[in-house]
């Protein structure tokens, strides 16, 4: 398991709450599929598009994945 985040400060306008519960469920999805020895990389990073900040949140693992049909 892994994070890295290039954020140091960021004010934002959001709901706490859903944020926790999306990373959350991101995070136990990726660890519940993920194979014993398995990798998983979270990965913050702020961008700026049109003048405006946003965070960006990558969950990676090198489990199964979702399969096209249930995409």
């Amino acid at each position: 398991f892994s994070v890295s985040c290039e954020i140091e400060h960021l004010d934002m306008d959001l709901d706490v709450n859903k944020i926790n519960a999306i990373v959350t469920n991101l995070i136990s999805n990726a660890i519940k599929f993920t194979p014993q020895n398995g990798e998983i990389l979270v990965h913050v990073e702020r961008i700026l598009e049109k003048d405006a900040d946003f965070i960006v949140i990558n969950v990676k693992d090198n489990g199964l994945g979702i399969s096209k049909e249930e995409n």
